[in-house]
């Protein structure tokens, strides 16, 4: 038998294997690297047979995936995998399989970071017809991940673009990374947009307008942390989770309502519907979310001086306060003298509901900040 160790590093490289197959869209590859996995190391197998199923929903492929469910269980994956049973409850919920989905759900461990999603799927019996398709496509991660989104995004706006125009748009909106150039090159594609943190009952709003939204939120992804944007499709108000569209087969497609407490969005000013309601744009979901997009865009060097200005607990939403500190955090590590401390600012972006997988990230940068090394490793 192989050491641990040996197998350890058998089975990521099938993992990264498996992300390879699905950004080609190679479904035989795809099912007989998941199959070879699941023979190999049936205990740690779970991942990759996630991404394999995500990857063939994505790609819209019309394989049933009871034959490679049902080899899994018989080697000995787990069911009580969270990402797993979310999504095997899915593909029955959608089939109208009620009793089966929801078999899975309860099978699941809880108290991890699905445990919101997976209350929220126990609360509901069939999906909604309502729930509209997603652009088949293959994994996609990065830069690739996002052109594809704000295609999508200007397309449902009702200017349909390509990825290449969209790729061609931010080459001439310039060079820096945040915001302001995002929202240039929209705007050149014929998509003004603004930029909002919004709470719940103002996304719903937003949807039923028919206004196309994009969700920035800081998450793990990976090995790392990153401003990560979906594009919301729709709401499933029973089990108050939001429906998104994200080609990255690495996170899961629902998530809880909540979430946007803690992000920002970035909004099409027309779209298909009426516009954004003054009341939002003008209101404190604009102001807030103009000075959140104001400190994305700032270079290192000036990222201080804006958010001194402010107070960490002035403002009336978490994502503030938590995208002030993370500005000032990022800014930090980059070696920029005489900041203002971010830890005061990350503290009270955590202090408030809800408590996602920004809270981690927050915390450890506060800690790593104050010097407390052991305690960030910990977090």
């Amino acid at each position: 038998a192989l050491p641990d160790d040996a197998r350890t590093v058998l089975v990521a490289a099938a993992r990264q294997a498996v992300l390879r197959a699905a950004a080609r869209g190679r479904v035989p590859a795809l099912l007989q690297l998941s199959e070879a996995l699941v023979a190999f190391d049936p205990q740690r197998a779970a991942p990759a047979l996630v991404h394999t199923l995500r990857a063939l929903r994505h790609q819209a492929v019309p394989v049933e995936a009871g034959r490679l469910v049902a080899r899994a269980f018989q080697a000995g994956v787990a069911r009580t995998d969270a990402a797993l049973a979310i999504e095997l409850a899915l593909i029955e919920l959608r089939a109208g399989r009620v009793e089966q989905g929801q078999r899975y759900i309860r099978d699941a461990a809880r108290g991890g970071p699905h445990e919101e999603v997976l209350a929220g799927l126990a609360r509901v019996g069939r999906l909604p017809e309502l729930i509209p398709p997603v652009a088949a496509t293959n994994h996609r991660t990065g830069a690739e991940q996002a052109l594809f989104l704000l295609s999508r995004f200007a397309t449902l706006a009702g200017q349909p673009v390509s990825v290449a125009d969209v790729r061609v748009a931010l080459r001439e909106a310039g060079t820096a990374s945040g915001p302001a150039r995002t929202m240039k090159a929209l705007r050149a594609l014929g998509t003004p947009t603004a930029c909002l943190v919004v709470d719940e009952a103002q996304l719903q709003q937003l949807l039923r307008l028919g206004l196309p939204v994009l969700l920035y939120r800081v998450m793990r992804v990976g090995p790392d942390y990153e401003e990560h944007l979906s594009l919301v499709r729709g709401i499933e108000p029973r089990a108050n989770l939001l429906f998104v569209e994200d080609p990255d087969v690495r996170t899961v497609d629902w998530m809880p309502i909540s979430v946007v407490r803690k992000s920002r969005v970035l909004v099409a000013r027309d779209g298909l519907g009426a516009g954004i309601p003054r009341a939002l744009l003008d209101g404190v979901p604009g102001r807030e979310g103009r000075r959140v997009c104001q400190w994305l865009d700032l270079p290192p060097s000036e990222v201080g001086a804006r958010i001194a200005a402010a107070s960490p607990g002035a403002s009336r939403t978490a994502a503030v306060p938590l995208y002030a500190g993370w500005a000032l955090a990022r800014a930090q590590l980059a070696g920029t003298p005489g900041l203002p401390a971010a830890r005061p600012w990350l503290e009270a972006g955590v202090a408030r509901s809800p408590t996602d997988g920004f809270e981690s990230y927050a915390l450890g940068q506060a800690r790593l900040l104050a010097k407390e090394a052991q305690s960030a490793l910990l977090a």
